[in-house]
């Protein structure tokens, strides 16, 4: 309880970074990379694109191909190397390589070359996952995707994916996944009481995520910006098992907030059923309380390195 009470009052200390001016970084930034990689075009979407959306928690820089095909490896290589010389070259965190809903790796990674032959055996769509350093001082999780194909998600796949949010028990990436598909006369009121409730949790646990890959003397330095103790550098994990338990706890009761309109929304699905029922029950759960909600996402990512060797685990 003592972590979870600091946490409440670093929430409301912190000088979080303006969306003003990570914007503009971002949009040069994506733009450099677009003159590096030939057919492909840098698509201005995702959260921080986003009216809605008033934390910057992380960034997604998308590179897209139109045509269907797979990604090749002098477009994944080019990608690589311009990351290394904007973020640095040990700036990659976590890595995904896909083909369409199937991954060939998702986690962390230690070498590019992991991801390479992952892109080898074909994939429709590649991430690298790293950190970038702004003028103001903070650093954010940017992802950089090459994306072959349609770029936009059809809402069928967008159904399918708020359940396996859901089935992880991952609410918070649920609570964004359906912000994409509310009705607009609700989007307005749904997205501002998330940005007050879950929005500054979901920016921290992502900052706690990215000090693992710091060194000690640059979490101690780093620290500060997040008003949390200098302690909590040799203690990373627990501090992220609090603030992610309560993001999710408040991403919960956000999709249980709206769960009426969240069923006229689904109706005719057929996941709409599994997924109302899934949110009952945890929302039974906790009021009964059973210990705090967390995502699954880090010990799927940890699975993943399990399996894969050098890929796996982390970040929330």
């Amino acid at each position: 309880r003592s972590r979870l009470r600091t946490l409440e009052e670093a929430l409301e200390r912190i000088d979080y970074p303006d969306k003003a001016d990570i914007l503009p970084v971002v949009s040069s930034l994506g733009h450099r990379f677009q003159r590096r990689l030939h057919w492909y075009y840098f698509v201005r979407r995702g959260s921080l694109f986003s009216q809605y959306v008033q934390f910057v928690t992380d960034c997604d820089m998308i590179f897209n191909n139109p045509i269907d095909g797979h990604v090749g490896i002098e477009d994944f290589e080019t990608l690589r190397d311009t990351i290394f010389e904007s973020c640095g070259n040990g700036s990659i965190m976590f890595a995904k390589v896909s083909y369409d809903d199937i991954d060939h790796l998702d986690g962390e990674v230690k070498h590019a070359d992991v991801v390479r032959e992952a892109v080898r055996k074909g994939s429709n769509a590649a991430t690298l996952s790293a950190r970038y350093t702004f003028d103001n001082g903070w650093t954010l999780p940017v992802d950089f995707t090459l994306q072959r194909g349609n770029s936009r998600m059809h809402h069928d796949r967008r159904i399918r994916k708020i359940r396996h949010n859901v089935e992880e028990m991952n609410f918070a990436k649920a609570v964004q996944r359906f912000r994409t598909i509310i009705a607009p006369d609700h989007k307005v009121q749904y997205t501002e009481e998330w940005n007050h409730t879950g929005g500054r949790l979901r920016f921290v646990v992502k900052q706690l995520g990215m000090l693992k890959f710091m060194s000690l003397e640059e979490r101690c330095a780093y620290l500060p910006r997040l008003c949390l103790p200098l302690s909590a550098a040799n203690s990373l994990k627990a501090w992220t098992k609090v603030a992610e338990a309560e993001m999710q706890r408040r991403a919960l009761e956000a999709l249980m907030h709206y769960r009426g309109h969240m069923a006229e929304v689904l109706a005719g699905h057929p996941d709409a059923e599994a997924i109302l029922e899934m949110l009952d029950a945890a929302s039974a759960s906790s009021a009964e309380g059973a210990p705090p909600l967390r995502s699954q996402t880090a010990d799927r990512r940890l699975a993943t390195a399990a399996r894969g060797g050098d890929a796996g685990g982390g970040g929330a």
